[in-house]
């Protein structure tokens, strides 16, 4: 191809015809697939062994849905709550015949099975000696954290030792003789005031403070 232009012709060509290719390219969902067999939301069940909520479900809407409250008020149900920010659908109390007209409804991206979550690990090798004690009641330590415990159970104790207390008779003792050490050191005090008003001085200077009153 010696010819400039037929080559320009045939590159814009090329081009084209990619870019109708790429134009007929499906876009992937990245939620849950669709139910194939008649095009319904899907269903989300809990795993096996998890703790669900019984008939509770959470509803998610397609992202093309604008106003979250008059979705849910339209269907006239009852939404334990609303999801207005991070994805946009409710959570409600559902029987089997209405989980299924939603998945029915073409705004309805997904229904998830509701579930209790739990916040639970172990760390191995706490860094801290008190992480490793606290969960744990019997010895020797088994060099793992686990936070999960509610503190049931477990031997109350006090941040206040012994000594401090009041009815301890080591605190006592020491409470008493500070108490006659105060007393002490206020009657020698007195007592050495007293005898400087009584001593005999010379005049006072015109001006100077009295020593005493």
């Amino acid at each position: 191809m010696k010819n400039p232009w037929l080559r320009l012709s045939v590159l814009a060509i090329a081009l084209t015809l990619l870019a109708l290719g790429c134009s007929r390219e499906q876009s992937t969902f990245t939620g849950p697939a669709p139910d194939e067999a008649g095009g319904s939301a899907p269903l989300i069940r809990a795993a096996d062994g998890a703790q669900i909520v019984p008939g509770s479900y959470i509803v998610v809407f397609k992202p093309t849905v604008v106003d979250v409250d008059r979705e849910v008020d339209g269907l006239g149900v009852t939404a334990a709550f609303r999801y207005r920010h991070a994805l946009k659908g409710f959570a409600a109390t559902l029987s089997a015949a209405e989980v299924e007209a939603l998945r029915a409804d073409p705004r309805v991206a997904y229904i998830e099975q509701d579930q209790v979550a739990h916040a639970i690990g172990a760390q191995t090798n706490p860094p801290s000696w008190g992480l490793d004690r606290v969960d744990q009641h019997a010895l020797p330590l088994d060099h793992v954290y686990n936070y999960n415990q509610t503190g049931s159970g477990s031997t109350p104790t006090s941040s206040t030792p012994a000594s401090a207390s009041p009815t301890s008779t080591s605190a006592a003792a020491r409470s008493r003789g500070s108490t006659r050490s105060r007393r002490a050191a206020a009657r020698t005090t007195a007592t050495a005031t007293a005898r400087t008003c009584r001593a005999p001085s010379a005049a006072p200077r015109t001006g100077s403070p009295r020593a005493c009153a």
